[in-house]
């Protein structure tokens, strides 16, 4: 029995990869009114989590946090558990949080510094770029949601916000006029939050699934999709969700 896990910060991290893992094939393994799913050795997956058989049948946890704070913690817990409860895959994806055009790999890589400091057992993996593998881990890896795209409409720090919003610029530049047209007329607005972008797509176009739904629906539009996709493969985090779903 053998799991694979992603931990990412929020619930709107949650939805944007559930969209991903299932426009991939993977089956939700839980319904609302029913009972939660259990995992390989019986246990309710639950407070947030979410579980899926890949089309190859593997069982695949999506984990939220709760928080940036709360992410190497809860990547540890898998780790530790892992001689009793293995993993093939386990894969954390953050906000760099950082201005755009300043480095994120150097971050990146002094998180999984951190990682092997506090995780004596785990060793680096030969092959593979922030990735490690440790008893009862197969593969481990750090990932970041990065968009190096340039216009006046996107977030200024890399977030999952600026991510969505350079992809559906890219697919729908007629949405994207609109939403500058509307941020710029507005009376008084308050200092940026770095979603308003975000969330005016989600009111104009996709405002049956709130915000939350929001960046799961995006994988629904084949343009939109495919504008992520070669956005995550640029940072390498395409490559990392992909042995999640294989």
């Amino acid at each position: 029995m053998r799991q694979r896990v992603v931990v990412v910060e929020g619930f709107l991290d949650r939805a944007f990869v559930k969209g991903f893992i299932e426009r991939r094939g993977c089956v939700s393994l839980g319904a609302s009114g029913q009972p939660a799913p259990k995992d390989p050795w019986g246990a309710q997956v639950k407070g947030g989590q979410y579980a899926f058989k890949t089309a190859s049948g593997a069982f695949l946890r999506l984990v939220p946090a709760q928080g940036d704070a709360a992410l190497l913690k809860t990547v540890r817990v898998f780790i530790n558990d892992a001689p009793t409860r293995p993993v093939d895959v386990l894969l954390m994806i953050r906000d760099p949080d950082v201005d755009v055009g300043v480095d994120w790999r150097g971050p990146l890589a002094g998180r999984l510094d951190n990682l092997f400091g506090a995780e004596p057992t785990l060793v680096r993996h030969p092959t593979l770029a922030n990735a490690f593998a440790g008893p009862g881990l197969s593969i481990g890896s750090l990932a970041c949601w990065v968009a190096d795209d340039v216009s006046p409409l996107l977030p200024g720090k890399q977030t999952l916000e600026r991510l969505v919003v350079a992809a559906v610029d890219e697919a729908h530049p007629d949405w994207s006029a609109h939403v500058a047209q509307f941020l710029a007329g507005r009376p008084s607005p308050p200092a940026s939050s770095g979603k308003e972008a975000a969330m005016a797509l989600m009111a104009g176009w996709f405002s049956s699934r709130l915000s939350e739904g929001f960046f799961e629906a995006v994988w629904s539009d084949d343009r939109i999709a495919e504008a992520l996709e070669r956005r995550l493969a640029a940072s390498d985090t395409l490559v990392a969700l992909e042995r999640l779903v294989s």
